[in-house]
């Protein structure tokens, strides 16, 4: 966003590109009445609406959408996998099929895989010296330090909220 105060939702086919902006958190209702090729429009709804249920979650994305000077453009991925945040860019594309098996066995849906993505937004908002830093120093369960804090300090607590309102996530322990 120009702006930088939203979340822009976008979805580009082939022959076809549409977007829709979040400016307030009551927008994310407006997301189930937009047409496009694939829905994923819908699935951006079906994802958010899900994630508000979650108190963490509610705040992480509050924050991007209507916080000052924030902005992020919300791109659709079609890749198993692809699910992914990009700083340069401040682009977090998004496959909304791309569940994940753990490695305890257990499954976290694909909106999980976007609040994760999202925690690495926020983590660089907070501090972009020390999200860059947490990139660089390894972590033998995890991919780096920012990937054990995206997961243990965001992506847990929000599965923990969630699941205890009856959904079924699993929590992860580790990233590689």
């Amino acid at each position: 966003d120009l702006n930088g105060d939203s979340i822009v939702v976008y979805y580009i086919s082939e022959d076809k590109s549409q977007n829709f902006v979040l400016r307030s958190m009551d927008d994310i209702a407006k997301l189930k009445d937009i047409n496009d090729d694939f829905g994923f429009m819908n699935e951006m709804y079906e994802t958010l609406s899900y994630l508000l249920n979650s108190e963490t979650a509610t705040s992480m994305l509050k924050e991007v959408i209507e916080g000052e000077n924030v902005g992020l453009d919300v791109d659709y991925s079609n890749d198993l996998g692809s699910t992914r945040f990009n700083l340069i860019s401040n682009t977090l594309m998004y496959y909304p099929y791309d569940g994940l098996i753990t490695k305890e066995g257990g499954y976290q849906s694909a909106s999980i895989g976007f609040i994760h993505e999202l925690a690495h937004k926020i983590k660089s908002l907070k501090s972009i010296d020390a999200y860059y830093d947490e990139l660089e120093r390894e972590d033998p369960d995890f991919s780096n330090q920012n990937e054990r804090s995206a997961i243990t300090e965001y992506e847990n607590k929000v599965v923990g909220e969630l699941n205890s309102k009856g959904f079924e996530e699993s929590k992860r322990y580790d990233h590689k």
